[in-house]
């Protein structure tokens, strides 16, 4: 997404005094390119503390710098359901349905348009989907539009949740929603230890 390792994301700007604090990094992988290293290895020195959201990102980061690397919560778990229910707003879709919610970019998950497939034929219920590009056999809608506040009220209001997506999983824990999460192909660490984290691993 930032097209490189950028000074600007390793906060150097400012005056020196200034405190550097990363909360809760990602880089989306689980290691660093050998370019990436020296341009990371530079900008790590400055940092006056690290901070990541993966375990592997942790290990990537650790081995260039002596500082202490902490692995911490995503941001969005910081706030309880209270907070998000300000910023909630309700679903147009009526009924019980289950909410399919779909990160790849242009791949088609096949593991989870089978599942989503599979729960629908065994509920009877319809399916609420993210993508424009696909249709599912029972699919009563799309949500590929909309903020925030639309996107926590529309897995509120589903009876089941599907995903492959880590934000999707968050929020589908914090409103006690029934939910599978289809670990994302590239990068299903931070998934799957949010789940072992929450003892969720059956999901």
């Amino acid at each position: 997404y930032t097209r490189g390792l950028s000074a600007a994301y390793f906060l150097a700007f400012g005056s020196k005094e200034a405190k550097r604090i990363s909360y809760a990094a990602s880089i989306g992988k689980d290691h660093f390119d050998p370019e990436e290293k020296l341009v990371a290895k530079r900008y790590l020195k400055d940092l006056d503390y690290i901070s990541v959201r993966e375990e592997k990102a942790r290990k990537a980061v650790s081995e260039l710098t002596d500082k202490p690397v902490e692995l911490v919560l995503d941001p969005t778990l910081l706030l309880d359901r209270q907070a998000y229910d300000k910023i909630k707003k309700k679903t147009k879709f009526k009924g019980d349905y289950i909410f399919v919610h779909n990160v790849h970019l242009t791949k088609i998950d096949s593991r989870l348009n089978s599942i989503v497939e599979k729960v629908s034929e065994m509920t009877g219920l319809p399916v609420v989907n993210n993508r424009g590009d696909y249709q599912f056999t029972n699919e009563i809608g799309k949500f590929d539009d909309g903020g925030p506040g639309e996107f926590i009220g529309v897995i509120e209001g589903a009876k089941y949740v599907i995903t492959n997506s880590f934000h999707a999983t968050v929020f589908s824990i914090i409103y006690g929603r029934n939910f599978i999460t289809v670990p994302h192909f590239q990068n299903p660490d931070r998934m799957k230890y949010l789940l072992q984290m929450f003892g969720l691993q059956n999901h």
